[in-house]
């Protein structure tokens, strides 16, 4: 089995190539999709980043209103490195886990 990982900036063409990937029957592991998943309403790293950044980052749905978090997070620093500690461990054992059911 190879692992073979696609990364990059934005519009650097990754969801293609994860396209053409997923047309040839290769399984992909997308991190984006996880990254979402994991801040879903009532998930742990939600309620985190509701404790950590308050309910401003909420929209009426209780969904987080990445625009707002984004801004926030690109402005300084030190909370883009508290959301990162919030939610990178989760989205690596995540990625692990599913490669572990592939193997």
């Amino acid at each position: 089995m190879f692992i073979v990982a696609i990364t990059g900036g934005i519009a650097t063409g990754k969801s293609t190539i994860s396209k053409v990937f997923e047309r040839q029957g290769i399984q992909v592991i997308d991190a984006d999709k996880i990254a979402r998943e994991i801040v879903e309403p009532g998930q742990p790293c939600w309620r985190k980043i509701r404790e950590v950044f308050g309910d401003e980052v909420l929209l009426p749905s209780k969904e987080i209103n990445r625009a707002v978090l984004g801004k926030m997070i690109f402005e300084d620093k030190e909370l883009r490195g508290k959301l990162n500690k919030i939610t990178h461990p989760t989205i690596h054992r995540k990625i692990f886990w599913h490669v572990c059911k592939l193997l």
